[in-house]
């Protein structure tokens, strides 16, 4: 005879089954009673008590030594890890030199005399030069920098104007040196300036792959600005002898600069951008006839920062 207790536990034994005993039990047991089930003291039914069970929670699952490690499950108060989601890409703190090239041209109001054939030139605007610029900097910070600029302008003057005694013309007021040399460079102009460039942050919010970016800045610096303009070569006394020709008026001297332009980054870091820029120039000397006090020039071309 075996006795046992909640859970299977044995409690007690004694004797087998052709030998039936007494016992005593050695601790409290629970005997479970099914509804319908006669009580063989009183030879009544049992009435049937439910018994509640709970299931025990095993903190720690069994685990087999021999085997592969266990999957241990979360905690349930424990929340999925996610990764927070970048925003706009910003402009970048590790950039130190700013370049920039670009190709333009630009219109001025004329003054003085042109510079071959010596004529009195109307108060007007005139078309410059076409010019490329280059521009190398060091970016005190990433929106400021401070640049040096240089301009190299080519104009496409009459070739009579080069060398008008090769083809027979005379120069009306000058020769010798001074006329060959002011007719070898009147083809071209050039400025030199030292500058300050101030940038704008991104202007789209939006994280997107290119973006626009307005700066404007100033400086100054020395150089020769020159104007196409429509003059005559020759001898207006002698008939036949004159012909219309290109010429240039020339302002030199000091020359002071402001700039505005808008620039569209081609990448999320804003290192490579597609600009358009507006320059003002002025070249302001002690000689009146080489001043001019109005230049624009119109510049497209790209920034790098690296």
């Amino acid at each position: 005879l075996v006795a046992y207790a909640v859970g299977d536990k044995e409690v007690a034994a004694s004797g087998n089954s052709a030998s039936m005993h007494i016992i005593q039990l050695t601790s409290a047991a629970v005997v479970k009673r099914r509804t319908g089930e006669e009580n063989p003291l009183t030879g009544g039914v049992l009435r049937r008590r439910a018994s509640r069970r709970v299931a025990a929670r095993i903190d720690h699952p069994l685990e087999n030594p021999d085997g592969p490690s266990p999957r241990r499950l979360a905690p349930e108060t424990t929340k999925p890890k996610t990764t927070p989601k970048k925003g706009p890409a910003t402009f970048g703190g590790k950039s130190y030199l700013f370049a920039s090239i670009s190709l333009g041209t630009g219109v001025g109001l004329i003054s003085g005399y042109t510079e071959v054939t010596d004529e009195k030139v109307p108060n007007s605007m005139a078309l410059g030069a076409i010019y490329t610029q280059l521009e190398l900097g060091y970016l005190i910070t990433q929106q400021f920098s401070l640049n040096f600029y240089f301009r190299l302008g080519f104009l496409p003057i009459s070739k009579e104007v080069k060398d008008p005694e090769a083809d027979g013309y005379t120069r009306p007021t000058c020769s010798g040196a001074d006329c060959d040399a002011r007719a070898a460079r009147n083809a071209r102009d050039y400025i030199g300036l030292i500058r300050v460039r101030w940038q704008s942050r991104r202007l789209l919010r939006a994280d997107l792959p290119i973006n626009l970016r307005w700066y404007l800045g100033g400086g100054v610096g020395y150089g020769a600005i020159r104007h196409l303009v429509k003059a005559r070569l020759g001898d207006p006394a002698t008939p036949g002898s004159t012909k219309d020709v290109l010429d240039t008026d020339r302002s030199m001297g000091i020359v002071p600069n402001v700039f505005a332009g808008i620039s569209l980054c081609v990448v999320r870091s804003c290192a490579v951008n597609v600009h358009f820029e507006v320059n003002y120039l002025a070249a302001i000397w002690d000689e009146t006839d080489k001043n001019t006090l109005l230049h624009l020039d119109f510049s497209l071309g790209a920034n790098f920062m690296f």
